[in-house]
């Protein structure tokens, strides 16, 4: 029976608004949601390991995996956070206060030093090198991120609580996902117009890209980093969680990687002369390097992200612009499924939207 259409105007306005107020309900918990998603496709595998392995188990394998998950982000965060926190905060305190250690005595003297690398590079530039303007920047420096620490320091705080909300959010969705995961996507499915096909394949392409940025991407990273923190604070005395996670964000960058780190590093320790430390520090680098980067890396991934490098590096400085610390995952996840529909629109969209003499003069 057909309704006025009067009555279906209404309908619809009802329903444009009471979606956008869910939407607006559901939006503050959106980093929850997508990462709830990825941490179910994630650990869907282990749940049904469980759930084959050990029957008796069967009604609980979300529930272990999701306190399996609480546990490996809970427990490591938090210690991650502080102690980060603590050797970044040394750092800008140290500089403050021109209590600067090795690096007091090592700028000190390769500037007295008319011989050395720095001396002769700013002479054939004719600029005047003296330690006290180079501290008197490095304290305004340091005296500006202190101020900006201090006046936004409620606001981080506040930063921090919320991070931890959407953490437990994330982990009751990540629950819900892994046990009801099945009527879930049903359901969603039945929501979409798309064909139940394109439906298909942009689920199939979420687990894999996924998949491929997390487990790959992820995991070749935090091992560069761990190898790059160790060998950055042996060789230099840097913090190693600070400088570790510099060279783990690095990792994900094609084109770049964790290079982007040690190659200056490096130069630094021959700026300085000690060749010998320069070498195995670089050794040390390269290999690992090329280990994680180019042995363990494909492994993982395989061919799930078919996305050229150059795209990959974009969307991940996009994704950092855009998104902060989350864009290293959400910049090449959002680029490929934006791949994937321009993919179907080229299969089954174009010839219905597009005139076929326009295709043909084309």
């Amino acid at each position: 029976m057909s309704q006025p259409i009067f009555v279906t105007r209404t309908f619809l306005v009802l329903l444009a608004t009471s979606g956008a107020l869910v939407a607006m309900q559901i939006f503050p918990f959106i980093h929850a949601l997508i990462m709830a998603l990825v941490f179910a496709v994630l650990f869907a595998p282990l749940v049904s390991s469980i759930q084959t392995k050990v029957p008796r188990l069967r009604s609980f394998g979300p529930l272990i995996a999701t306190l399996i998950a609480a546990s490996l982000i809970y427990g490591p965060l938090t210690w991650f956070a502080f102690t980060l926190y603590g050797q970044a905060a040394d750092v800008f305190y140290s500089a403050q206060s021109g209590d600067l250690g090795f690096w007091y005595d090592e700028l000190q003297a390769m500037i007295q030093d008319p011989n050395s690398l720095l001396s002769r590079g700013a002479k054939g530039l004719n600029f005047e090198l003296s330690y006290e303007n180079l501290e008197l920047q490095l304290r305004n420096l340091s005296a500006s991120v202190a101020s900006w620490l201090s006046e936004h320091a409620s606001s981080l705080l506040n930063n921090f609580f919320s991070f931890g909300l959407n953490i437990f959010v994330m982990l009751l969705l990540m629950y819900t996902f892994l046990a009801r995961g099945a009527l879930v996507g049903e359901y969603l499915m039945t929501l979409s117009p798309l064909p139940r096909e394109d439906e298909i394949r942009l689920a199939t392409r979420f687990k894999e890209i996924a998949t491929a940025v997390f487990l790959g991407n992820g995991t070749a990273s935090l091992l560069q980093g761990l190898f790059g923190g160790f060998a950055i604070s042996m060789a230099l005395g840097l913090p190693a969680i600070l400088w570790g996670t510099i060279i783990m964000i690095f990792s994900f960058m094609p084109l770049v990687g964790a290079s982007g780190v040690f190659f200056p590093a490096t130069f630094y320790l021959i700026w300085k002369q000690s060749y010998g430390i320069a070498a195995i520090y670089f050794t040390f680098n390269m290999t690992y390097m090329l280990i994680f980067e180019y042995g363990l890396k494909p492994r993982l991934i395989g061919n799930k992200a078919a996305m050229p490098a150059i795209l990959i590096f974009i969307s991940i400085l996009g994704g950092l612009q855009t998104w902060g610390v989350l864009g290293l995952f959400y910049g090449p996840l959002f680029t490929t499924l934006f791949l994937t529909l321009v993919d179907i629109y080229h299969k089954r969209y174009e010839k219905a939207l597009i005139p076929e003499s326009s295709l043909q003069s084309t």
